[in-house]
């Protein structure tokens, strides 16, 4: 079966599509052909003026310049999208999709079914979870022949070998149902199909080794996504490594997009031992990504990751109070986080710590012992990253479900409010501000809002972003 493979503006585009390189290497794995097309970076460098819609997908997914970008899009001429994928005469044609792109997706998905209303179409993605595409399933109006969200890795191949035909059998399918049990079995992402060079950070590639997590963290929503924790051994990411060194000579980095890098330490530690030994080195020598504080993070185990071509660890530090991190579900003390990004720093490791300001049961006290552990720990700290303005209120997570424990009155994603009227949007708000200034008076940048926060220009030009 021919399949085209896409996803569509407007969405991140710092490097190849690691979920497209995945599935277009599981489906061709099964013998499907299949094209693959990464139509968002194809749009980026079409346009200039609209351009400026990218700067905002790497933090903010609800930001208001991307919920108002549809008058936009017309100037993108969806149909010169629609005729690029009839032009590869798909029998069938598999759309991935984020929480940012599904507006276009479903647009031109609908332009597709007026020309051809034979073509079969599924909309598949981890992050799709919410009520929208959920609502489409079943739906006279839906575009789509079949949704997938979450986990497809199995569930697609089932549905395209194993139902009789494309898209014959449940318009809903949950990813979570068809979990790929031994990650290891996976193929190499096939980055064939893409330029490299056109990418915002060549010589880079993304991808995940590993679903779900050990934790559970009460903001997150990483359990919902991907279900119990999987990983791929330490030598299967070396494999990867090593694979991709030879099938891409000129990329030297990867950039983990794992919520944990550490969850489970035998596999990173057997894997940059790997590293270490390799000889000769390989062309991709250095990576980074996420990482919890721990105490097997020990001097020792961050140097071994140093000599394995670890170049940066963001850690998820999230508070610097001890009362707002047990209430987040966290499991390590500021002790622990303090020595762990001392020896971070100290083995040459770019240290970054993730911010959340304004959990529900943060105080005015618990954001003052924040900005104290910041201070007390800059001359380790290379930056700051603060995904969002203020704590979100993910659809699913624990605070969702528990929004009574937590004094909720509201639960907008961001504008939530307390009952005691302590925490809402606007206060938020104001303690990103106050972050902000005493991290440019330290001289430490923010990553926030797809930006980087270093002057009090930055952070007027963040705030004026804002809006109440």
């Amino acid at each position: 079966m021919r399949i085209l493979l896409t996803t569509l503006p407007v969405t991140r585009r710092e490097c190849p599509p690691y979920e497209l390189a995945m599935t277009a290497a599981v489906l061709r794995s099964h013998g499907h052909e299949t094209v693959a097309l990464d139509l968002n970076n194809e749009v980026f460098h079409k346009l200039y003026r609209q351009r400026k819609l990218w700067k905002y997908t790497k933090y903010d997914l609800k930001h208001r310049r991307l919920r108002d970008a549809g008058p936009h899009l017309q100037d993108f001429q969806l149909g010169p999208l629609r005729d690029r994928i009839l032009g590869q005469r798909p029998e069938l044609v598999v759309f991935k999709s984020g929480t940012l792109n599904v507006d276009t997706t479903a647009a031109v998905a609908r332009m597709l079914k007026n020309a051809n209303p034979s073509l079969p179409l599924v909309f598949t993605g981890r992050r799709i979870v919410s009520q929208e595409t959920s609502g489409w399933a079943g739906s006279s109006a839906a575009p789509f022949d079949c949704i997938i969200w979450g986990e497809d890795d199995v569930a697609l191949p089932k549905l395209l070998d194993g139902l009789g035909g494309p898209c014959r059998g449940e318009s809903l399918i949950e990813g979570r149902s068809f979990p790929v049990a031994n990650l290891d079995d996976l193929p190499f992402h096939d980055f064939s199909d893409y330029p490299l060079s056109q990418y915002g950070s060549p010589g880079q590639l993304e991808f995940r080794v590993n679903r779900g997590c050990t934790w559970d963290c009460r903001f997150c929503i990483e359990w919902l996504l991907d279900g119990k924790y999987r990983t791929m051994s330490g030598k299967r990411i070396f494999e990867e490594f090593r694979h991709q060194s030879l099938a891409l000579p000129s990329v030297n980095r990867v950039r983990f997009d794992d919520p944990s890098l550490n969850a489970d330490m035998q596999v990173l530690t057997e894997f940059a031992r790997l590293m270490k030994e390799q000889r000769p080195p390989l062309s991709i020598c250095a990576w980074l990504g996420q990482a919890m504080l721990r105490s097997e993070m020990t001097f020792a185990v961050l140097r071994l990751l140093r000599e394995g071509g670890c170049i940066q660890l963001n850690y998820g530090l999230e508070s610097g109070s001890e009362r707002v991190l047990a209430d987040m579900g966290k499991r390590f003390s500021l002790e622990v986080a303090e020595e762990v990004i001392r020896n971070t720093h100290l083995n040459s490791i770019i240290c970054a710590v993730n911010l959340v300001i304004g959990f529900p049961t943060e105080r005015r006290a618990d954001f003052a012992q924040t900005i104290a552990f910041v201070k007390r720990n800059r001359a380790h700290i290379h930056h700051v990253a603060t995904a969002f303005v203020g704590c979100r209120i993910e659809k699913g997570s624990f605070l969702d479900r528990h929004q009574e424990r937590f004094g909720l009155t509201s639960c907008d994603v961001e504008r939530w409010e307390t009952r005691d009227g302590q925490n809402t949007y606007r206060e938020r708000v104001d303690r990103f501000r106050e972050l902000c200034e005493a991290c440019i008076e330290m001289g430490l940048p923010v990553g926030a809002h797809g930006r980087w926060i270093r002057n009090s220009k930055n952070l007027a030009d963040v705030l004026e972003e804002i809006s109440f």
